[in-house]
Parts: C-alpha cells; structure tokens; sequence
C-alpha cells in the first residue's frame, strides 16, 4: 500500500494511501481537448489550454470555443489517437490498481485493513466525510465504495451510526451431506436446535412424487430452526419415509440431528440436492428472526437408501449469516 503524501497529518482511524481525487466532467473534457491539441499541433504553437482555463477564467461554458476545440478532439479520434496516457496520469497509484476506478480502489483499501486484522468484526469505518479528508476523494465516489461493500456483506451500515465491518459469515462444504451440528462443533462454536413442529402427516401428490411413495401415504414431517451461538442460520424443513424410518419422531431432537438419526437408521446410498436463490416466507422471517427482504439461500435436498427414498428436506439459510464453499 502507497504511503499517505507527506505534509498531511491523517487521522489515527486511517493511515492509508491517498488516492488523487476524481476531476469533475469539465475537468476530464479540458483534459481530453489540450491532449489533442498537444498531438495535433506543435506544443510551441499552442497554450496549456487548462492553464488558460484556470488564469483566463474560460470553462466549458463558453460554448464558441469548446465547440471548437471539441472539433479538434474529433480530428485526434480520427487519426487513432487515444487519450487514456494523459488521463490516467491524473490518477497516480501503485501496482495494477492504475485500471480500477476510484471507488475500487477505495473498496480494495478498506477490504486490506479488514483481511489484515487491523479493522477487526465491528470496527466503525470512517465516514464519507472522513473518507473525503483522508483520501482526497469526491463524496460521491466515498459513498459508491462503501455502498457495494454493504451489498457485498463486507460492512454493515447503520442509520445514524455509520459502517461497520461486518461478522465473518459461517461456511460449510456444498457437496455431500454433513451434519450441521458437526459444521458449528468445527468451526469452534455451540450449536443449539429449535424443536418446531414434530408430527405425521398425510403427505399430497408433490411429496408423494418426492418420496416415491403413493398419493395419501403417512409421512413425518419436523421443522428445526439451528443456531450456532445462539444466531439462526439454518431452517430445516423436513419430510421423512414413515416406512424407512419409523422411529422418528420417538428422537429428541434437541440432543441429536435429524441428519444424524437418518443417517445411522438409512444409510445414504445417493443424495440430489438443487441450490438456489430464494426469499424467506413470512413464517421463515418471523422464525429466522430476519426482514422480508433478506436474501436467502435455499438448498432442496433429497436422499436414498438401499434405492428406496427416505428423506425430503428444505434447508433455508440467511444470506448476510451463511456461505457454502466447494473445494476441489
């Protein structure tokens, strides 16, 4: 990471490189205009047009002349001259960060204090205001950065408060069947189940079609809610063979899985599972202890035993709480 310039005093939160800031539209046009008059004309024949700008008070109001030298912009298009040199100078940084816009540079620094350890789970960030001062960018561009961090879960931003860096999210393998409370026991925290509903039921013609079994056939049917630090990151809605596992609803649930029980009871011999996108139900918000408009990941899943099916299940996590990772 660049230094920060000298002669500025930076504030204690944020010692971090000073990033040039962004010239304004009227800026970037007079940039493109005296570059073109520099490669078309001798740079003895002609003025430093931003400096006439600056001393003559000339902007890109007067319509005459930016009508004009606009035209010679045109001529410099034509001939195949590129202007991204001389605009690029404008913004001098290090490395290959030279191609990123502004903002993600902005977002590049904050993630390093964060993946380094200095910016720990719940350290405030600096303000856009602060950010302005600190790195000599506009307000707007502050405000993109830490915008698509929140929408990337890397910060939380908080109404009246600021941003904060946000808790890491849990992980777990996406491939295979695992049981959750060995998932939370690994990750070195407590896992606690929910009990919420524990019943037969008469299942209808889409789990019938599930569980190949026949239109009215009796069915267990368990809701979990998991948590790991007494966080909810899972509901588990599960539908079960009453005939492969008929000792089901005999399990406390609330010292074993139902993941561990079918496991040892019906061995799996195959497992579909189907991920994807959803948005939670009222019922899942309320249980879940989420917003409507959490996005959540919903995982369908289905096992066999012996080529007889024995489970149907729906496994609903909260986006800003759970990730799956596959490594291979």
């Amino acid at each position: 990471m660049a230094p920060a310039l000298p002669g500025k005093r930076l504030p204690p939160r944020w010692t971090g490189a000073r990033l040039s800031p962004r010239p304004s539209a009227t800026d970037l046009r007079l940039l493109e205009i005296e570059a073109s008059l520099a490669i078309i004309f001798p740079s003895s024949c002609i003025c430093n047009f931003t400096h006439l700008r600056k001393t003559s008070k000339i902007g890109c109001d007067n319509f005459v002349l930016v009508r004009i030298l606009t035209a010679f912009c045109a001529v410099a298009r034509f001939l195949g001259v590129s202007m991204l040199p001389v605009i690029e100078s404008e913004f001098p940084v290090s490395g290959d960060r030279s191609s990123l816009p502004l903002y993600e540079r902005v977002k590049e620094q904050i993630k390093e204090k964060i993946a380094s350890g200095e910016w720990l789970t719940n350290h405030r960030i600096p303000s856009e205001n602060e950010m302005v001062d600190m790195l000599g960018v506009s307000r707007m561009t502050a405000n993109r950065a830490l915008r698509e961090l929140a929408t990337e879960g890397v910060i939380v931003r908080v109404q009246g408060r600021g941003s904060f860096v946000a808790p890491k999210k849990r992980s777990a393998g996406m491939m295979g069947v695992r049981n959750i409370a060995d998932e939370i026991k690994e990750r070195g925290s407590a896992h606690r189940p929910s009990l919420i509903l524990a019943q037969t039921e008469v299942c209808g013609p889409d789990l019938a079609t599930a569980l190949e079994i026949a239109v009215g056939a009796k069915v267990f049917h368990s809701i979990i809610v998991h948590h790991e630090d007494d966080v909810p990151i899972q509901l588990e809605d599960r539908f079960v063979n009453a005939e492969i596992a008929p000792d089901y609803l005999l399990q406390d649930f609330t010292t074993l899985t139902p993941n561990a029980y079918l496991t040892a009871a019906a061995p799996i011999s195959r497992a579909e599972q189907f991920i994807e996108a959803a948005s939670p139900q009222p019922w899942e918000c309320k249980l879940m202890a989420i917003s409507r408009n959490e996005p959540c990941l919903l995982v369908r899943r289905r096992t066999w035993s012996s080529s007889r099916a024995v489970t149907s299940v729906r496994l609903l996590y909260p986006g800003s709480r759970y990730r799956l990772e596959s490594q291979e």
